[in-house]
């Protein structure tokens, strides 16, 4: 591997980090993961590659000075100017839930992209035995990256894609899919006799006696898309599909080779939140989210009082259930229209419109989770 590349790759972080120097935080896990990423520019910016270095080694350096790029940018997003932190805040709420004490290893962050969760490179002791063996720098959270569009990011409405995505990080931190997998295994090796969980789950196995290797590899990635549905519909009900009926429009019945069909996807969640027929495929799921926290995969949203947000003021909020829950609450009165407003009062233009509307149920959405104070 060209020693030219990798500094190159050095040096874009290095400049990369002079625009994110300045950078303030009101969290202090943000500044101390800030102050970490700067220790690293200050070892990295008179570092040159050690002498006799292989090309596996050079091949981790460059991994690692993209990854150090990528993080100065989400860090930048993550400021106390950022706009987006009601979503971090419920999220971060979420992730006690389900890691307990653990959950302090880890920093959520949001970048640009469209919506997603980015797999991290290594876990947080394989970061430091290198940071600290090269460059004697020690980090003590890391990142957990979810992506959404810059353009959404003030957006309470679409932002509920996030809770799905954070699904995907617990799930991968648990291994949930492979466990799932392992207990449909033997119903999937047998399909003559099972058809039930072809008809149920995964209809692209019609006709076949077995899975083969290409077919398991897309029944685990549509596992994995169906436990995330699952995961934020414990917490916004089916307005976790609302983004993707908007984005796939007229394919609904079109699957691929990672995600299931949006039919598909909304019936599964739909039986989850009313649990009105028997599915394989979820009980699965809740056997192995049982196991990891003994509530398990449950209806976690509570059902706020309209009266507030009629009247155009803030919700009190008295718990987590209730702060996570006004993303759900917001879907719930938005997809009513103008005549439960107007009905409590014409006076206000906002009322008669889905535009203003939107913009007061997100801007009262704001408010009721900032004003709240856990205990």
């Amino acid at each position: 591997m060209n020693d030219c590349y990798v500094e190159l790759l050095k040096n874009q972080f290095c400049s990369n980090w002079i625009d994110c120097e300045a950078n303030t935080y009101t969290d202090a896990r943000r500044q101390s993961f800030h102050n970490s990423l700067k220790g690293l520019y200050e070892e990295l910016k008179g570092w040159t590659i050690p002498a006799g270095a292989d090309d596996s080694l050079k091949q981790d350096f460059t991994i690692l000075f993209e990854v150090f790029s990528r993080w100065s940018e989400v860090i930048s997003m993550n400021t106390d100017k950022m706009p987006h932190r009601e979503i971090l805040i419920c999220l971060e709420r979420i992730l006690y839930d389900w890691l307990g004490s653990e959950a302090d290893k880890y920093l959520l962050t949001l970048s640009d992209g469209e919506y997603l969760y980015r797999l991290p490179i290594c876990k947080l002791d394989v970061l430091n035995n290198i940071t600290e063996g090269f460059w004697h720098v020690h980090f003590d959270t890391f990142p957990i990256e979810l992506a959404l569009p810059k353009y959404f990011s003030e957006d309470m409405f679409f932002n509920v894609v996030l809770f799905h995505e954070l699904g995907h990080f617990v799930e991968s931190y648990y291994d949930i899919d492979d466990k799932v997998f392992r207990q449909l295994e033997p119903l999937l090796k047998d399909l003559v006799n099972n058809q039930t969980i072809v008809n149920q789950s995964f209809p692209f196995l019609a006709g076949k006696d077995a899975i083969d290797v290409a077919d398991e590899k897309k029944v685990r990635s549509h596992i994995c898309e169906y436990i995330a549905d699952l995961f934020g519909a414990q917490y916004v009900s089916n307005h976790i599909m609302n983004y993707a009926s908007y984005k796939l429009d007229k394919t609904l019945d079109k699957d691929d080779e990672e995600h299931p069909c949006w039919n598909k996807r909304n019936e599964h969640v739909t039986l989850f939140l009313t649990s009105s027929v028997d599915n394989l495929l979820i009980n699965a799921i809740k056997d192995v989210f049982a196991k990891i926290n003994k509530e398990g995969l449950i209806i976690r949203f509570c059902v706020l009082d309209s009266k507030y947000f009629l009247e155009g003021k803030p919700h009190p909020i008295s718990n987590d259930a209730e702060m996570v829950s006004v993303y759900k609450h917001i879907w719930d009165m938005y997809i009513q229209g103008c005549a439960p407003f107007i009905a409590v009062s014409d006076a206000d233009d906002w009322r008669k419109s889905n535009f203003g509307i939107h913009r007061k149920l997100t801007e009262l959405a704001k408010v009721s989770i900032n004003l709240y104070r856990p205990v």
